[in-house]
C-alpha cells in the first residue's frame, strides 16, 4: 500500500466517522469502531513524514519524547 493509497483509505474512514458522529453526543458503534481500528493498522505500516507535528499521510501525532 502505498503512502497516498494510506491517506486516501484514512480520508475515507474519518469521512465516514464525521458522518455517524452528532455534535455534543457520544457514540460508538461498529463502523466507527471498525474505521478507527483499520486507521490504527494503517498508522503502523506508513513510513511517516511529519509536518507540524503530524504526518501527512496517516494524521499520527509525532512522538517528540
Amino acid at each position: 500500500m502505498t503512502q497516498l493509497e494510506i491517506r486516501k483509505r484514512i480520508d475515507d474512514n474519518n469521512r465516514i466517522i464525521e458522518n455517524i458522529l452528532k455534535p455534543n453526543q457520544f457514540t460508538l458503534n461498529n463502523i466507527i469502531s471498525n474505521a478507527l481500528a483499520e486507521n490504527r493498522k494503517l498508522q503502523k505500516i506508513c513510513i511517516h513524514n511529519f509536518v507540524d507535528g503530524y504526518c501527512e499521510y496517516c494524521d499520527m501525532e509525532e512522538n517528540n519524547d
